[in-house]
C-alpha cells in the first residue's frame, strides 16, 4: 500500500508516529505538509502532486493537516485537491474535515444527532456578550476555528471592563465568537475514537483555575495532567455517536459531567496524543494503521 500522512506541522509526533508504523508494516509511506502539495499541468489541465508523487498513486491519505484561520483558504483548497482524486481513500475528506473544524457546524450536527451539547450563542458584539452574561452568569468565549485551547477564555465577573476589553480584542481578531455558559465540573474526559472503537481514553485533571483541558503543544494552556481510564459504556456510546454524526473516521471527543449529566463539549478532528505515555501513543498509531488497512482492503475486494 502507498500511504500518505499529511502532518499538522514539521516533526509533529502523531504524524511521525503514524508514518513510522506504516513503514514498519511494509507500506510505502510518504510524510508531507500542506506546502508539499503542488498542482502541476498535464494533458487534462491540472494534476495534484505530493513531493513530486502523483496523488493518484496513493491508496490512502491520513490527514492531520492544520486548517487554521490564517491559512484557511489555501489549506481548504489543498484538502479539496487531495479529496478530488478518484481511488484515493481520505481519512478524512475535505468536506467532512472542514465541517468538523468549524465549532458552529460541529455543535449543530451533534445537537441534530441528539447528543447533549452546551447551549451556544453567536457573539458578534459587546452587546451579545453582555446578553450572554445576563442569561448565564459565568460564560466561556472561544473562536469557531481554533485548536489547543488558544483564545478560549472564561469570564466569571460579568461584563466588567477587563472582560469587555478582552472580548473586543477577540472580536477584532476573529469577527465572530462562540459564547457558552461555563459548566461547573471537575475533570474532563478525552475519548480518542478510531473507526467505531475507543483507542485510548484519559481523564484530564481540570478544576479551579486549571479549568481547560489541553492535550497539545503550541500557544494554548499548559498540558493538563491526565490519568488513563477505562471509559464507562456511556462515554464510549456518546463518543462513537459523536464521531459518526460528523462522518469522521477518527476524533478526540471531549466530554464533561455537569450536575451529574454528560455534556459533549466538542469533537476534535485532529486529536492529539503526543502527551500520552509512549506505549499508548503507539497504541493509537497502530489503531490508525489497522483502520487504514481494513478500509483499503475492503475497497479492493
Amino acid at each position: 500500500m502507498k500511504l500518505g500522512v499529511l502532518a499538522w506541522m514539521a516533526g509533529e509526533d502523531e504524524s511521525v508516529g503514524i508514518a513510522r508504523v506504516g513503514r514498519e508494516r511494509g507500506h510505502d509511506t510518504v510524510l508531507f505538509e500542506f506546502d508539499d502539495i503542488v498542482c502541476v499541468p498535464d494533458e487534462s489541465g491540472t494534476r495534484p502532486t505530493v513531493h513530486g508523487h502523483d496523488v493518484a498513486e496513493f491508496d490512502a491519505i491520513v490527514s492531520r493537516g492544520h486548517v487554521s484561520l490564517e491559512h484557511w483558504r489555501e489549506h481548504a483548497e489543498h484538502l479539496h485537491l487531495l479529496s478530488s482524486v478518484p481511488g484515493v481513500v481520505m481519512f478524512d475528506s475535505a468536506d467532512v474535515h472542514l465541517a468538523a473544524v468549524s465549532k458552529f457546524t460541529m455543535l449543530h450536527k451533534l445537537a441534530r444527532a441528539g447528543l447533549p451539547v452546551p447551549p451556544t450563542r453567536e457573539c458578534r458584539s459587546e452587546e451579545d456578550f453582555i446578553a450572554a452574561c445576563r442569561e448565564w452568569g459565568r460564560v466561556v468565549v472561544k473562536p469557531s476555528v481554533g485548536f489547543g485551547g488558544v483564545d478560549v477564555d472564561r469570564f466569571v465577573d460579568g461584563p466588567v471592563e477587563p472582560a469587555l476589553s478582552r472580548v473586543r480584542a477577540m472580536l477584532e481578531t476573529y469577527g465572530v465568537l462562540l459564547c457558552q455558559p461555563f459548566l461547573e465540573h471537575t475533570g474532563d474526559y478525552r475519548i480518542t475514537i478510531v473507526g467505531d472503537s475507543p483507542s485510548v481514553c484519559v481523564r484530564a485533571l481540570t478544576e479551579g483555575d486549571s479549568w481547560r483541558q489541553s492535550h497539545g503543544n503550541g500557544d494554548g494552556p499548559p498540558r493538563s495532567p491526565i490519568e488513563v481510564i477505562e471509559p464507562a459504556p456511556e462515554l464510549v456510546d456518546l463518543s462513537v455517536r459523536a464521531t459518526r454524526a460528523l462522518g469522521l473516521s477518527m476524533a478526540g471527543i471531549d466530554i464533561l459531567y455537569h450536575r451529574g449529566e454528560p455534556v459533549v463539549i466538542e469533537a476534535n478532528v485532529v486529536p492529539g496524543w503526543d502527551g500520552f505515555p509512549a506505549e499508548l501513543q503507539n497504541t493509537v498509531n497502530n489503531d490508525v494503521l489497522d483502520l487504514v488497512e481494513l478500509t483499503v482492503a475492503a475497497r479492493r475486494s
